[in-house]
Formats: structure tokens, sequence, C-alpha cells
């Protein structure tokens, strides 16, 4: 696969599988679902392999790869997931891990922006 991939491709692959009714991702699993992967949700799981795997490979600064890991973490809440146990990890796990380790690097502008994502889920959450 020569195209550069983007983030939004990857977002975009997953839409339609989160649009099924899987809050999580983790659920697409065979053993969950004791139905194989639809070919869409192996493409999409290649599409985020091929991303993931090119993003990383880039040299980074700290606050670059804090916003990389950012921007990970937040991809499948993007691509649609939101079932209620999985956006609770996200924003109040995962979220605020990479809030602190950004605070403590004194990454402050992406330390709000992070601090927003996790207000936004958070609201969200209280919502439903």
């Amino acid at each position: 696969m020569s195209e550069v991939l983007s983030r939004e491709d990857v977002i975009n692959a997953w839409k339609p599988i989160s649009a099924q009714g899987f809050g999580d991702p983790a659920e697409i699993d065979e053993l969950i679902t004791g139905k194989p992967k639809t070919e869409e949700m192996l493409a999409a799981e290649r599409l985020y392999d091929a991303w993931y795997e090119n993003d990383q490979a880039k040299p980074k600064s700290p606050e670059e790869a804090l916003r990389s890991q950012f921007e990970t973490t937040m991809l499948y809440v993007e691509a649609g997931f939101a079932g209620p146990e999985y956006l609770d990890e996200v924003a109040n796990d995962w979220l605020a891990q990479d809030a602190e380790s950004a605070e403590e690097q004194g990454f402050t502008e992406l330390t709000a922006q992070i601090n927003t994502k996790i207000d936004e889920i958070n609201q969200q959450l209280r919502n439903n």
C-alpha cells in the first residue's frame, strides 16, 4: 500500500462498523460476537494497522509523541464507538493519563485540549 493513509481515512473506515451498534472496538472480536469478522472489519483493521505503523515510524518530539497518543486514543471515539463503558475508560483512564503526562511535561495547550475532550466525553455520558 504505497498511498499515505490519513487518520481521517481510518476513522471513515470504522464509522460503518460502529454504526452497526458496536460500542467498543473490542466488541467486534469473533470470541465476543461468535461470528467471524466481516471483510469490512478486516479492511478497517488493515487500514488502522498501516496508518498506526506509519505514524509510529515518524520521529517525534515528546510533545508530538503525546499528541499522537491522544489522537490515536480518540480515533475510535471519533469513528462513533460510544458505549458507556468504553467512553468512561477512554475519558477517565486513557485520556486522564495523557493529560497528566502532558501537564507534567509542561505542554499546557495539549493538556487543555485533552481536558476539553475528557469534559466532552463525560458530558456525553451524563446525557445518556
